[in-house]
């Protein structure tokens, strides 16, 4: 496993790429990354991990998925009025994604929100079914479960995040 270093700012936006099997990001070089070099990446989401122990394609972009942390107040609201885990991260995907580097990232438009709990403003319906149609619903679900494990963790702490399922 590598050395994490966490956010200096536990309050900063986080950058992650996706990669669970069923969102992996298409610059991930699969040939050359073994199975457990993933799982520490999707344990830890350590950004340094990209393009050193996760090998990338040559020629091929990553895309980077920017997750702003969400409120206690939203996460508690959420948790106390969803009770279906996969609509509590599609909602903290809509709160939490704020920018996305990278060919993934064409055409979408992060700024049109709407009023959501908790201080935090969500991506609207039109703007999530063009993050869905870049990435997958598994990628919708991977960004969300990563926002909320992250705002369960104390701040600074390297995860464990998991895999999303």
């Amino acid at each position: 496993m590598t050395k994490y270093q966490p956010p200096a700012d536990p309050k900063a936006p986080w950058r992650i790429v996706l990669c669970t099997d069923g969102a992996r990001d298409a610059a991930i070089d699969e040939d050359r990354c073994d199975a457990a070099t993933l799982v520490d990446y999707v344990m830890s989401r350590d950004p340094a991990m990209i393009a050193s122990a996760v090998p990338l394609r040559d020629g091929i972009a990553v895309t980077w998925w920017t997750l702003a942390p969400l409120s206690f107040a939203f996460v508690t609201e959420l948790l106390a009025r969803e009770t279906s885990p996969e609509r509590q991260r599609i909602l903290a995907a809509r709160a939490a994604l704020v920018r996305v580097e990278g060919p993934m990232g064409e055409g979408l438009n992060l700024d049109a929100r709407e009023p959501g709990v908790g201080g935090m403003s969500l991506l609207v319906a039109s703007e999530v079914e063009r993050v869905y149609q870049s990435c997958g619903y598994g990628g919708v679900l991977e960004l969300g479960d990563t926002a909320l494990v992250r705002a369960r963790l104390r701040p600074g702490a390297r995860g464990p995040f998991g895999l999303c399922r």
